[in-house]
């Protein structure tokens, strides 16, 4: 996918961004999905929803921090919006191989690890459909 494909369904998702900061997040999310074989769009659905693309977004509840609300490592939250979206990336890809295996086979792959990456279980629950929706609406609006 083009930069500025991706660039756009930032801005879809954020119209309020300033063009340069929707560049460089949708660098970042190009590194990060061609390195860890994610649809960019879909980690673009899953920043959307998990930060509203707020780079300092914590969850008060879980301690998840940073753009795709990834859980504190060794107590410490991820904050760089790189090293936020490329530890989104990995997490993705680990919940996605790791769940591919298990549950229910009639659900989609992406769908099983997108469950994982949010709730640590295999199995879809309601924010799992949210992102999955967005994902395609982004799809549509962008190609």
């Amino acid at each position: 996918m083009k930069l500025a494909a991706m660039a756009l369904a930032i801005v879809i998702t954020a119209p309020w961004m300033a063009p340069k900061t929707s560049f460089y997040y949708a660098k970042e999310i190009k590194y990060a999905s061609h390195a860890f074989s994610i649809p960019p769009l879909l980690l673009i659905a899953i920043i959307e929803h998990e930060s509203r693309w707020n780079p300092n977004a914590v969850n008060t509840k879980s301690g998840a921090c940073g753009l795709g609300q990834v859980l504190p490592y060794n107590g410490k939250c991820i904050l760089g919006a790189r090293s936020n979206i490329r530890a989104s990336a990995s997490i993705l890809h680990k919940n996605y191989v790791y769940c591919s295996t298990r549950g229910n086979h009639k659900i989609g792959l992406w769908e099983k690890g997108l469950a994982g990456y949010q709730t640590g279980r295999c199995e879809p629950v309601k924010m799992t459909k949210t992102v999955l929706t967005r994902w395609k609406e982004l799809e549509r609006r962008v190609r």
